[in-house]
């Protein structure tokens, strides 16, 4: 039923019949009923203009918002996205900590030689490249989450030592490992470094 011929039913007089439907743009197979004035709430007017739902068609949804199925399937999706994207987080956490550490044992390593190159002997301890102003502190290892480096004395015997010259003392440190006895994502250990 079009619009054009509901107005013309209010103009003929069919005051009794009443629409039943979902809206006032309602579709042409709406039902059409009789409504006496019982069956009109009382707080309508007892005017023919308002049009009234059967109760037997089913109605639109006149609240907005998700069902619960809905939201089940959300969260599922985010679920699963989360599964994935956690393990890349911490290998990348575990990258990254990895790579400060070999950038924080250059650092020592070559301020070590440094301290070398100027004294003609090796520090006899980390402290001392600080407090000769070498650096401003002792980095932290990213593995153990604390300045507690592993020295490597210089003795002249050891592989990739060199031997002592005449006048030259042994002893000092030579070289920094890192304390933490874990395995690194290639397989060696975070000592061996």
């Amino acid at each position: 039923m079009s619009r054009s011929d509901m107005a013309g039913m209010r103009r003929s007089g069919d005051s009794d019949m009443r629409r039943s439907g979902d809206s006032e743009m309602g579709s042409s197979d709406a039902v059409l009923r009789p409504c006496t004035q019982e069956a009109a709430p009382a707080s309508f007017p007892s005017s023919p203009h308002f049009l009234i739902p059967s109760s037997r068609e089913p109605r639109l949804r006149s609240q907005k918002g998700f069902t619960l199925i809905e939201l089940m399937v959300v969260v599922a999706i985010l679920g699963i996205l989360v599964s994935m994207a956690v393990p890349t987080y911490r290998n990348m956490v575990l990258r990254a900590r990895e790579t400060v550490l070999r950038q924080n044992l250059f650092t020592i390593r070559d301020v070590i030689d440094q301290y070398y190159a100027d004294k003609g002997k090796y520090p006899d301890s980390l402290s001392e490249l600080v407090s000769a102003g070498y650096m401003r502190r002792l980095p932290v290892d990213p593995i153990t989450e604390k300045s507690d480096w592993v020295a490597v004395p210089y003795t002249g015997g050891d592989p990739g030592q060199l031997e002592p010259t005449e006048g030259e003392q042994s002893g000092g440190i030579f070289d920094v490992h890192s304390a933490s006895d874990k395995v690194a994502a290639d397989g060696t250990k975070y000592a061996d470094w």
